[in-house]
């Protein structure tokens, strides 16, 4: 079952208060993970808030970025929080994100991770076909550019199936969400 653990405040994602009663986001809240440069006492939760706002945009199918792959998902996710390219996620919010994938996760949205990252690996083995390569022992072409050509045409019908199950999932999650109670999607209400 999916949990509304983000709302969004002042057009950025913010941790619902049903978040904060799990352990592992109520710890990315304490004033003692907080503390730091601008904010010695962490009153401001500042690390919290740009953490959050990541792993919002990094595991949440929501997000802007969920159709990128893990890589250009992952850069841009910390870009939207506001923190460096190189920022070392800590065990503390590995341990949200592990939680936060885990409580979306159902078998359509697995099916479709599992179909978003079968594509991904066609595009890279598209992209690395060699022409010009040739079997060893025959001296034949490996590749035949009319059949390779053919397969990427049909990745155009891949990628619609594939939007149409991105549809179906982020209708099945908005489902199980509503049945959870008042919440309300949209900009102050809970996603």
């Amino acid at each position: 079952m999916s949990l509304s653990l983000f709302v969004i405040e002042e057009y950025e994602p913010r941790l619902s208060d049903e978040a904060l009663l799990i352990e592992e986001f109520k710890v990315l809240y304490s004033l003692a993970y907080n503390k730091g440069k601008g904010d010695t006492q962490g009153r401001e939760r500042r690390r919290a808030i740009a953490e959050c706002q990541y792993i919002y945009h990094f595991c949440d199918y929501r997000s802007e970025f969920s159709e990128y792959d893990d890589t250009e998902r992952n850069i841009e996710a910390l870009l939207a929080a506001g923190l460096d390219e190189k920022y070392k996620i800590s065990e503390e919010m590995q341990a949200c994100i592990d939680i936060f994938l885990r409580l979306q996760e159902t078998r359509m949205l697995k099916t479709l991770e599992t179909a978003e990252k079968t594509l991904d690996k066609l595009r890279d083995y598209y992209d690395g076909i060699d022409f010009n390569e040739r079997d060893p022992k025959s001296g034949a072409a490996i590749h035949n550019p009319k059949n390779v050509m053919a397969s990427i045409a049909d990745l155009g019908n891949i990628n619609k199936k594939l939007g149409d199950l991105r549809k179906q999932v982020k209708a099945e999650l908005k489902e199980t969400e509503s049945l959870r109670g008042d919440h309300e999607g949209g900009f102050d209400g809970a996603l």
